[in-house]
């Protein structure tokens, strides 16, 4: 089976093997670190297990915009993630969710690995994720004393302006090159949500 280490994209940096410890970024620091997040957290989730882009309740541009960007990042690396659908969404929203793979809540896998978009702390998430572990959370709200411990990696950048931001950074470290209108589409779709179109 070719795994994202065997068979990178030509523009993939090399992926780390060295543990994730809680990241949390400020202004001056994210350079640094989002040159790290993703090559750190990818080699844990590349076992053939689904991958499932988890994001709020009663979703917003932003919460679609970043789980369907990384959803199709993700799977442009060859691993198995899905947008997994927990709520109901406008029309608008579906026609950007509707370019990845999705698994509705009630066919998850309990054994798959979790990424949060959007979503900070457990609260945020649908009541049956709440319990279960996430490999990465990456948001733009202020920290919460019950978000300190969700997720194994956390990727917290209340400086900018929406979750796409975050992850446009986070993206362009690990070496995206934005030449996916899915991807640009989607990102761009939260940063006007969450800015008011600028």
């Amino acid at each position: 089976m070719e795994t994202v280490a065997d068979n990178p994209l030509p523009h993939e940096p090399p992926l780390s093997d060295a543990p994730c410890n809680p990241v949390h970024l400020t202004k001056r620091s994210s350079v640094a670190f989002a040159d790290n997040v993703l090559s750190k957290v990818l080699p844990s989730l590349n076992d053939g297990r689904p991958i499932y882009i988890v994001t709020h309740e009663r979703p917003d541009g932003d919460a679609i915009g970043s789980q369907t960007a990384l959803t199709r990042y993700l799977r442009n690396l060859h691993l198995p993630a899905f947008a997994l659908c927990t709520d109901k969404i406008s029309e608008t929203l579906r026609s950007f969710l509707d370019n990845v793979p999705q698994c509705p809540l009630s066919e998850c896998n309990l054994e798959a690995h979790r990424i949060a978009v959007d979503a900070g702390d457990a609260s945020r998430v649908a009541e049956a994720l709440r319990g279960c572990s996430f490999e990465l959370v990456i948001d733009h709200h202020p920290e919460t004393e019950a978000g300190t411990t969700f997720g194994t990696c956390r990727c917290i950048q209340p400086h900018q302006s929406s979750a796409c931001e975050v992850l446009t950074d986070l993206l362009e470290a690990h070496g995206y090159l934005f030449d996916d209108p899915v991807i640009n589409d989607a990102l761009y779709l939260g940063l006007i949500s969450d800015t008011g179109k600028f």
